[in-house]
């Protein structure tokens, strides 16, 4: 019998742009350096090329443990949209179940702009959460949660949105789950409140420097692991990307 792992967290179709013809500076200050990515105002500019790619880290979770062999089930919503044909097509392809995933015309599926320049690595992501903030706890099933192993959720920054998490978390524990979190700036940012109540709750939480700094105000990765860990979760993990 395969192991159950239940996700909830963004599924979008991302837009990555390849651009040359933009600004790059940096503000310092005594403690930090920040760095910005510029258009010139009221400017056209050519771009090199676009890829669309299906993901969100959500959806992303769910695809990567239906390639590992785990009985992986997504709960989301998306639009009734093209956008949404491409997701739903790439999940199916990997063996996700999407029994409870919902299609609403109430809003687009939700769509992430990557720009990719040539000054390294990191990218610069406009995104529309779209349908993602419309999940609520009405779709979080009770019945599905029986013989999990393990839950997963990223951001959402809507309220319903985190009281669906809160609802599967609680279900999760009650049938003997562990419970996963992998947090991004825009729940750390947007509703701080949430990120607090749904981490300290969580098993174990995964995040990046800078979202751990946002969170604990500590530039320290120890001390933030370590201010992280004292809300509740027995693992911490901090990544550089």
């Amino acid at each position: 019998m395969k192991r159950k792992v239940i996700t909830i967290g963004s599924n979008t179709l991302d837009a990555l742009i390849q651009v040359k013809d933009i600004l790059r500076f940096e503000l310092f200050d005594k403690e930090s350096v920040k760095k910005y990515t510029a258009i010139e105002y009221s400017r056209k500019l050519n771009i090199e090329g676009i890829r669309f790619f299906p993901g969100g880290s959500g959806a992303n979770i769910a695809s990567n443990c239906a390639m590992l062999g785990f009985n992986a089930i997504y709960i989301g919503v998306v639009g009734k949209d093209f956008s949404a044909q491409i997701c739903i097509d790439d999940l199916k392809k990997r063996g996700v179940d999407l029994s409870h995933l919902r299609q609403t015309d109430e809003d687009c599926t939700a769509f992430s702009v990557i720009l990719k320049t040539e000054w390294g690595k990191d990218r610069s992501i406009l995104a529309y959460k779209g349908a993602n903030n419309l999940l609520n706890p009405e779709d979080v099933k009770e019945d599905l949660f029986k013989d999990i192993s393990a839950f997963a959720w990223t951001s959402l920054t809507s309220e319903i949105g985190c009281q669906a998490i809160e609802k599967a978390i609680t279900l999760t524990k009650n049938n003997g789950g562990l419970v996963f979190a992998a947090p991004s700036m825009s729940i750390i940012k947007n509703n701080s409140k949430w990120a607090k109540i749904l981490i300290a709750n969580s098993n174990v939480v995964s995040m990046n420097a800078e979202e751990a700094e946002e969170f604990t105000h500590e530039s320290d990765r120890f001390y933030a692991a370590k201010k992280i860990h004292e809300m509740g979760p027995g693992l911490v993990s901090i990544t550089d990307g």
